[in-house]
């Protein structure tokens, strides 16, 4: 539209004076190729010449930068042509691989506690010396005792005596007539019954490496304890080390 607007103008430009010099000599048609060899008509084919070379050139331009912006529209590719994975989507995958990694490394954690638990009661008992009884020329495994509960001065009685671990919160394992090892019997009854009461129950014969939580399902005996024979009771002399489980 604007090459015909400037096209038409130029014609008529040149039309004036074509017309009056044609008026003035009579002869129209050697009047047009006088003017179109004059200064007037290069004039005119030189500045044609300028705006037809400034519109090609400005449409060049135009359309280079039509063509740099749509080429910034479009998402980068990688060098391998796929093109890149939405953000979004591998965030939220990452989060659901991480989730996953987590619950894996609980998992592994509660089986190396209970694999630590396993290997110190092993350890323990092939540690704890046998019982040598006056009167007698054979070796004995060491005796066991159970209770329900320490006392709140750090005390065995005899009353808390029961017959059986399933009956007891602690075993005392005799290394000789007057001195026996303190342990936690370790179930997760115990542990919920225990807790209930950690001022009286457990901390009166043990001392705990961390505190328990809501998830706390078990308490390891870390380095049992030492108890010697006073009368009939047994006094709490070194108390255990335990771990919260959970």
């Amino acid at each position: 539209m604007f090459m015909r607007r400037v096209t038409l103008i130029l014609l008529f430009a040149l039309a004036i004076p074509v017309a009056t010099y044609a008026m003035g000599e009579g002869r129209l048609f050697a009047a047009v190729g006088n003017i179109f060899q004059s200064s007037v008509a290069l004039v005119a084919y030189g500045f044609m010449a300028g705006v037809l070379l400034g519109y090609f050139i400005g449409r060049m331009i135009k359309s280079s930068r039509k063509k740099t912006a749509h080429h910034r529209s479009i998402p980068q590719q990688q060098d391998s042509g796929w093109p890149i994975p939405n953000l979004a989507e591998v965030s939220k995958d990452l989060e659901g691989e991480n989730a996953g990694l987590k619950e894996e490394l609980k998992r592994l954690g509660i089986e190396r506690d209970e694999y630590k638990r396993h290997l110190a009661e092993t350890e323990y008992l092939l540690n704890t010396p046998q019982v040598e009884y006056k009167g007698h020329n054979t070796r004995v495994e060491a005796e066991i005792l159970y209770y329900l509960q320490p006392t709140t001065d750090g005390m065995f009685k005899v009353s808390g005596k029961v017959n059986n671990a399933a009956e007891a919160l602690y075993q005392l394992r005799c290394k000789n007539s007057s001195e026996a090892t303190i342990q936690f019997i370790d179930t997760p009854e115990n542990a919920a019954h225990a807790l209930q009461n950690e001022h009286s129950w457990i901390l009166s014969a043990c001392e705990r490496n961390n505190i328990a939580t809501a998830n706390t399902y078990a308490i390891r005996t870390d380095i049992p304890g030492k108890a010697m024979l006073r009368g009939a009771d047994w006094e709490i002399v070194q108390k255990a080390k335990i771990t919260y489980i959970g």
